[in-house]
């Protein structure tokens, strides 16, 4: 399947060839960081060569990659959480944090919350977690190409992009954000959005949403750690994002007692907002 001819066992092929080491090393990555990771439901496929490219290019200008041909293709399976209306018009697809799982409380709120607005509401987990979920050992989140590849692969997955709203919680939401507009897909909603790194202001993630065309809305708590509204006034985004702040919210949207708001009321907030976005897309 990639590439190598069958006289030459793989060890000794990339022995013979270090030019392509790289490249082994890439593939010996992604076998590690997606195929042990998920669960046995839909049934989608991952592009070896995408990711080799989104791992390894930038750091090789000469890396040759016809050794492994553009449909190479590995499948793999994953579980999804579906919620509300299967015949509702449009889709609203919803990725975890880089902390909880897909079924922790705060996604199966929204998401349930959502679900009763007459919306179809999926959730998907990344390899990472999906390991997570087998193993009960802790990991840190896969690398960006790993992330953006599953995103890829649920949207083709579901289908039909142009009615498909993509997002989710923080690092979820910011994996969908790079995708949008490549895939086709009609919105995103991003739940707390990690505009930077906690305590790390200078080193923002906001370079790419400048320019981003697709229709989003991005719910965020006014004194969130990762993006409060101080800092993301200094934030040069595209005319396609609008911000609806919900008071005092943490990153998890929860205000503090002395505000005199309740976390429930800042998570209505947050759906009914999500609600009307969507209906108008």
């Amino acid at each position: 399947t990639l590439g190598w001819p069958s006289s030459v066992p793989p060890i000794l092929w990339h022995q013979r060839h270090p030019e392509h080491v790289p490249v082994v090393a890439a593939i010996q990555q992604y076998w590690v960081s997606v195929i042990s990771a998920f669960s046995r439901k839909s049934s989608y496929l991952f592009d070896i060569k995408r990711f080799i490219i989104d791992t390894v290019a930038a750091k090789s200008e000469d890396l040759d990659l016809s050794i492994c041909p553009s449909n190479a293709l590995i499948a793999v399976s994953i579980d999804l959480l579906i919620d509300g209306n299967k015949t509702a018009p449009h889709t609203i697809v919803l990725a975890h944090g880089a902390g909880a799982p897909m079924d922790a409380p705060w996604m199966t709120d929204v998401a349930q919350a959502l679900a009763a607005h007459d919306r179809r509401v999926v959730r998907f987990e990344f390899p990472y977690m999906a390991r997570r979920r087998e193993t009960g050992k802790r990991g840190p989140p896969d690398r960006s190409p790993v992330l953006l590849e599953a995103w890829r692969r649920v949207i083709a997955e579901i289908g039909a992009p142009d009615q498909l709203i993509i997002g989710g919680k923080s690092m979820g939401g910011r994996m969908a954000t790079m995708v949008a507009d490549m895939e086709g897909v009609a919105g995103l909603l991003c739940f707390s959005y990690p505009f930077h790194p906690a305590g790390r202001p200078e080193k923002t993630r906001t370079e790419h949403l400048g320019s981003l065309l697709t229709p989003t809305l991005i719910l965020q708590g006014t004194r969130d750690p990762l993006g409060n509204t101080d800092d993301v006034a200094g934030y040069d985004l595209s005319a396609a994002i609008k911000m609806h702040w919900l008071e005092d919210g943490d990153h998890d949207l929860k205000p503090r007692k002395a505000s005199g708001r309740t976390h429930a009321q800042n998570l209505a907030e947050a759906v009914d907002a999500a609600a009307a976005f969507v209906a108008t897309l």
